[in-house]
């Protein structure tokens, strides 16, 4: 066979190895350089390639180097369905260079022929075409316009983004799954086989060359379906008896846009992006925080204490990512976009902590840090604004991490405090006060730890998850009409929140836990009293049936006895939080499972937190039972959704990269369908606020 240069080749020949494959290594791609003048041809040649029109990309003059392609020209077709193409393998790399170039992309070999871009190419067992119209199904943009010339289609290959689909995910998947229960049962993993985040985010984005072998000197003389099939068979004929055939060889291409690509960002925004994951554990009041002083920055009428709870039940989780070439602060909220321009609390989180970087002593790129922009993507494992303080884990995430990635070091729960008043009390681990402060900027409103989560073991926390609804009446608009109109709040502020304060340290201390339950359970009665005592009122209650149903097993349960043996405690929701100790953790468990949980399957996951089959089985108080059966105490089985049993836990920890919620460029992973079709578009976000 002659090609159309000159050359004569077999086309019979066989082909068992390709010497020039059109894959390219990235260690190929690293050492390669391209001077200024070829790269201005290979962008021009990129650009016409792009074009909807059809265009032809003819070869180099056999006089001038054949390493430069001119200019591309129009040829005599401009019919809508005509590929471009390129006469060689090795120019149709450098077309794929230049669109790497032009559009800062990055492409590897997803699927190939061996023999594609052979010099005697393989025909046995190939169609002689005519034309190849362009099907719904084919990935390629353009089929081949007829031009009265017979070819043959030698193959085809995809590149794929270097974005595209991981191949491993499910591997990595069930492998990471694994790793999550060898930790869990506390067996040592090596790190050489923990799973890095893969870059691969599912671009879908692809490359396409098709190879085809055009034959001129087979025009028939009238293009009829009997003059097609004659020259067909003559075409054969010649390539089976082996004689000499001139060929024309043309690789089509098709070339994304950048529009095509999606979940990752492209060109200049490719430069490195920092990120940090951080959790961030709940806290439930023992002395209720209930209305604001400052509204602007959220300071309390009265001082606070709480409980941190544990981190392995109840957190926030959030990554935030930060570059010099993101164009806006962006944010995601349990996979949901929200508008971040309508937040003041987390614009003033943002706008502090940014200050507070640029006034940094000794930082060489302070100016730098704090005016780039930050991609911020968070989730609880809990009900959000049902109760549950999950504004004050996100807030405190929020500011703990932002603190970490903008080098702000030393007191920052007032920071906290601004997006969410009790995410303050979030920040540290153990038994926590919220001071009211005194100055009117609130610089001395701040968390201070009073007791390590280690300093009382024995007390535990059970959550009963009543609803995990959004309340109807948020904790911010409740306290603003209290502050307005309940004398009682005001009372309560000014003469029993400071005598409380000092008992409840008190008892903490000395793990007193008569005192510690009683001043407990108070707290929780008189905070809904206030909100009773609220005009308008609020409506409905934050407390509902099954929460007075809680709150009278308690009751029960301590009166049987003579003394305290469990505490509960409410915040602006129906869900409550009951704390007990390690003596009587099992009997009242076991009590409140008789009552609530539902039966049959319904109730195998009711149990949460520690392993119920660990803790077994405990005798219940008959004196508590006949109470109750006396009082007609009844209650509906699946009022309770589920019970969480923690302890006391510590302030927000960092996160390894592979619990990152963003991927290497800053975009949600698990929820890439909630990206914007072009990587130039932003992306809202929020927090809902809650307390």
């Amino acid at each position: 066979m002659v090609d159309a240069s000159g050359n004569t080749n077999s086309i019979q020949s066989p082909i068992t190895e390709v010497e020039a494959s059109p894959e390219r290594s990235s260690e190929q791609e690293s050492k390669q350089t391209v001077d200024n003048a070829e790269i201005a041809k290979l962008v021009e040649v990129a650009k016409h390639i792009e074009n909807d029109d059809a265009v032809s990309l003819q070869p180099t003059a056999s006089n001038e180097d054949p390493d430069f392609l001119e200019p591309p020209v129009r040829n005599g077709t401009t019919k809508k369905g005509t590929g471009k193409y390129v006469p060689s393998v090795d120019e149709a790399r450098k077309v794929i260079e230049a669109h790497e170039i032009l559009t800062g992309t990055k492409y590897v070999l997803w699927r190939g022929l061996a023999g594609f871009g052979s010099s005697t190419p393989r025909t046995k067992g190939k169609r002689i075409l005519w034309q190849e119209m362009r099907k719904s199904t084919d990935p390629m943009r353009h089929g081949i316009e007829r031009d009265g010339v017979p070819f043959m289609v030698c193959g085809e290959i995809i590149y794929d983004c270097v974005h595209g689909n991981d191949t491993h995910k499910s591997w990595k998947t069930l492998y990471a799954k694994r790793i999550k229960e060898q930790e869990d049962k506390g067996t040592p993993v090596k790190t050489r086989k923990r799973i890095s985040l893969s870059k691969k985010v599912g671009c879908p984005a692809r490359i396409y060359l098709k190879e085809v072998i055009r034959f001129p000197d087979y025009k028939p003389p009238k293009f009829t379906e009997f003059h097609k099939k004659e020259t067909s068979k003559r075409l054969r004929k010649d390539i089976d008896s082996g004689n000499d055939v001139r060929f024309e060889r043309r690789v089509y291409i098709s070339l994304p846009t950048v529009d095509e690509h999606k979940f990752h960002l492209i060109g200049g925004n490719m430069a490195e992006v920092s990120q940090i994951t951080y959790r961030a554990p709940v806290n439930i009041a023992v002395v209720k925080y209930w209305g604001k002083r400052n509204t602007a920055l959220n300071l309390p009428l009265n001082s606070s204490l709480s409980v941190t709870l544990g981190l392995n039940e109840m957190f926030a989780k959030t990554t935030v990512a930060i570059s010099k070439n993101f164009n806006e602060d962006k944010f995601w909220l349990n996979g949901k976009k929200q508008d971040i321009k309508k937040n003041e609390r987390i614009q003033k989180c943002l706008k502090e902590l940014r200050r507070m970087a640029r006034k940094r002593k000794g930082s060489k790129d302070k100016e730098c840090v704090s005016k780039q922009h930050v991609h911020i993507c968070s989730e609880n494992n809990f009900p959000t604004a049902a109760g549950l303080a999950s504004s004050a884990a996100g807030y405190a995430c929020l500011t703990a991490v932002l603190s970490k990635l903008l080098g702000v070091s030393g007191e920052v729960s007032h920071i906290a405090r601004q997006g969410s008043g009790s995410a303050c009390r979030s920040m540290y681990g153990g038994f926590v006060k919220w001071n009211r402060g005194e100055v009117e900027d609130g610089l001395d409103s701040v968390a201070v730890q009073i007791a390590p989560e280690h300093h009382w073991p024995e007390l535990k926390v059970l959550v009963a998850v009543v609803s995990d609804s959004k309340k109807k009446v948020s904790s911010t608009e409740g306290m603003q009409r209290s502050a307005a109109t309940s004398e009682l709040l005001w009372y309560r502020a000014a003469y029993v929140v400071p005598m409380r304060m000092e008992e409840m340290e008190k008892a903490i201390v000395e793990k007193d836990f008569e005192k510690f339950a009683e001043l407990t359970m108070k707290e929780s009665s008189q905070l809904h009293a206030v909100c009773l005592d609220t005009y308008p009122s609020i409506e409905p209650p934050y407390l509902n049936e099954t929460s007075h149903q809680i709150m009278e097993l308690v009751t029960v349960f301590n009166e049987s006895a003579g003394r305290m043996k469990a505490a509960f405690t409410f915040d602006a929701g129906p869900n409550a939080f009951i704390f007990t100790t390690d003596e009587f953790l099992l009997e009242f468990i076991s009590l409140f499972e008789s009552y609530f949980k539902p039966a049959g399957t319904d109730g195998e996951n009711f149990f949460r937190g520690l392993n119920r089959d660990d803790l077994g089985e405990a005798e219940i108080d008959p004196v508590v039972v006949t109470e109750l059966e006396r009082r007609k105490y009844k209650v509906t089985k699946g009022s309770v959704k589920y019970l969480i049993c923690t302890k006391s836990g510590p302030g927000p920890e960092e996160l390894p990269f592979s619990e990152s919620l963003l991927n290497p460029f800053g975009l949600p992973i698990e929820n890439q369908n909630l990206c914007d079709n072009s990587m130039e578009q932003s992306y809202n976000s929020s927090v809902v606020p809650d307390e």
